[in-house]
């Protein structure tokens, strides 16, 4: 429940919205998505494995249709709303855990997440 009250979780709505508004005008403009996907996802080991992930990206972008984009959408939606609420509703588990992630991951998504679950914890 704190973490819906946080800054840290303004920060991912608003990267959520910000990608559900950029795949509803994917359709006119893959680049939208295609650069930021390679900028935000993609550890590649030398500028040309990036170039040529972008390209294969670019290519499948282009001959997707719109039902893609729309289903892409709507995705970062339902991770804002239903699973935030669906997941308020269960109880906490008594698990021992390990937390890890990458120094590479996207620091609102999970850096900051994680250490929030290890306060927590």
């Amino acid at each position: 429940e704190d973490f819906v009250g946080s800054n840290a979780h303004q920060k991912l709505m608003d990267v959520f919205r910000r990608r559900e508004e950029e795949f509803l005008e994917a359709e006119r403009n893959p680049d939208l998505i295609v650069g930021g996907i390679c900028i935000e996802m993609l550890c590649a080991a030398s500028p040309e494995v990036l170039a040529s992930v972008r390209n294969d990206w670019e290519a499948a972008a282009l001959s997707s249709s719109s039902e893609f984009w729309r289903q892409s959408a709507a995705h970062y939606r339902w991770q804002v709303s239903e699973q935030t609420e669906a997941m308020s509703c269960i109880p906490p588990l008594d698990l021992e855990a390990t937390l890890a992630c990458s120094k590479h991951c996207p620091t609102v998504i999970t850096s900051e997440s994680m250490y929030k679950l290890r306060d927590l914890l």
